[in-house]
């Protein structure tokens, strides 16, 4: 899945650092998906799902809840 990060959400988030990111994770906290917001006014986040060709859970399964975090420096926003 792939989710647009807007110009309007990109501004609303306030980043201070520089490697500022975005992560998607799975209820597990598996994470299924990221992409830097600092110095951009719009980007895209790549979701990614399980391979069902592997025993191993590495990324979303079907019908699962997805959340996002932000993560600016030190401090981690839901």
């Amino acid at each position: 899945m792939t989710v647009m990060l807007t110009p309007d959400l990109i501004t609303s988030l306030n980043v201070t650092d520089s490697d500022a990111y975005v992560v998607a994770l799975n209820p597990d906290g598996l994470v299924i998906g990221s992409a830097e917001v600092y110095g951009v006014t719009q980007t895209s986040l790549a979701v990614w799902g399980d391979d069902t060709e592997t025993a191993e859970v590495d990324g979303a399964l079907a019908n699962e809840n997805v959340s996002f975090q932000l993560v600016d420096g030190n401090i981690l926003y839901d």
